[in-house]
């Protein structure tokens, strides 16, 4: 049932994602004492367990946001995106070079720094090109949601090294085929429009 209610509940717009994860812990903890399973110091093991995870997740979120705020003051990304406007007006070439910017950025950042350090700057830069912003915007979530499985600060990756108790070396060799795929759409929705305007397009015809 714990998946039904996080998915489902989130699905069909029962509660929110924070609130979907409240409510199937009340579950699990509900189920648990009426199975007899779940002993008042097990609660405790959980509770500190996830303290000291949550606790080493938000260090790193802390973390990313001081480089964040450092890049931000130093005007980095500014300078990149003239870099990049500097180097070559060929449209391929300037979407290469943002796509790697953004998967180091997404190496050491969490997402919400990512975006709100360089789209400003790269709106512009998708205007040059002239791409759509649907798709830019999507190609720009997926870079920033492959650094969240890429080491060194792989959020996702700590997550589950956590709650599973391997190394980070171990998880992150399970993660490398999952990730040259992530890179083979990330070029295909870089490359091909279709990939992400045929819905909104489908949606939304032109009169």
């Amino acid at each position: 049932m714990l998946p039904l209610i996080i998915v489902g509940g989130v699905k069909t717009g029962i509660f929110t994602v924070t609130e979907s994860a409240a409510v199937a812990v009340a579950y699990a903890l509900l189920v648990g004492l009426l199975h007899r399973e779940l002993s008042w110091d097990k609660i405790w093991q959980s509770l500190v367990s996830t303290a000291i995870a949550t606790s080493g997740l938000l260090f790193i979120l802390a973390m990313a946001s001081i480089v964040a705020f450092a890049l931000t003051i130093e005007q980095v990304p500014t300078k990149f995106a003239d870099l990049l406007l500097g180097v070559s007006d060929n449209k391929l070439v300037i979407l290469l070079m943002v796509n790697i910017m953004l998967l180091i950025l997404g190496k050491f950042l969490e997402p919400i720094s990512v975006m709100i350090v360089t789209m400003p700057i790269l709106l512009k830069v998708a205007d040059v090109i002239d791409m759509d912003l649907v798709q830019f915007g999507v190609m720009v979530t997926l870079n920033v949601v492959i650094g969240m499985v890429t080491p060194p600060v792989g959020v996702c990756l700590f997550v589950v090294c956590a709650i599973s108790g391997q190394s980070l070396g171990a998880v992150s060799r399970e993660v490398v085929p999952m990730f040259f795929i992530c890179i083979a759409l990330l070029a295909a929705i870089a490359l091909i429009p279709a990939v992400t305007l045929w819905l909104p397009n489908f949606m939304t015809p032109l009169p």
